[in-house]
């Protein structure tokens, strides 16, 4: 390793150590009134942190594996809040931008069906919408059959106002993937779970 390449190893390094601590002091703080929203310490300070952390550990296996525990815990606390699920989308973003293990990425897919299929009208809608895009992005040839599934369920759940949007992606997916000879029969299996929920939520005969 050059000098240079040696300098920018030890200050990437630092600004990893520095931004994983912040968002553990940040995380762990006890109520200060001053910082508090909604019950939450600093959630634009906690948002801030995170999105550094996705810059520094996106390609980065080794910065990913020193923010691997904080971002499973800032997952942890619960709250019906707009300022923690705000934290909770960024936090998932950030899970599946870095070279993170597969435990990660699975939490993070839990919580974003939990997103999904949440009907707390606490939950702003363009956290929902994000929420959906960022699952949109994920579907590959690997994962199309287990993620339209989990789409499915979380439509017939769903609130009205959203089921336009979930269902859009949906038919979306299946347009797109429809070649892959293996989710083929799986395509025709989708559709017809679409029509059967259309004629239970909209009334259709």
């Amino acid at each position: 390793m050059s000098l240079r390449g040696f300098e920018d190893w030890f200050v990437g390094s630092k600004c990893i150590e520095a931004a994983v601590k912040s968002l553990k002091d940040v995380a762990n703080s006890p109520y200060a009134p001053e910082y508090d929203i909604s019950g939450i310490t600093d959630p634009f300070l906690h948002i801030s942190l995170l999105r550094f952390l996705c810059i520094l550990g996106h390609g980065d296996a080794d910065a990913s594996d020193c923010m691997n525990d904080i971002l499973a815990q800032v997952t942890k606390t619960e709250s019906t809040k707009n300022a923690r699920n705000a934290i909770l989308y960024e936090c998932v973003e950030t899970m599946m931008s870095i070279e993170g293990n597969s435990g990660l990425r699975v939490l993070a897919i839990n919580i974003l069906g939990r997103f999904l299929s949440n009907h707390d009208n606490n939950m702003n809608a363009s956290i929902r919408k994000r929420a959906l895009e960022l699952v949109y992005l994920l579907v590959n040839e690997n994962n199309v059959k287990s993620l339209t599934k989990e789409l499915i369920e979380y439509l017939e759940v769903s609130d009205q106002d959203f089921k336009g949007d979930l269902t859009a992606k949906i038919c979306s997916i299946v347009e797109n993937f429809n070649g892959i000879d293996e989710f083929s029969s799986f395509s025709l299996y989708s559709i017809n779970n679409l029509i059967l929920i259309f004629e239970s939520v909209y009334g259709m005969s």
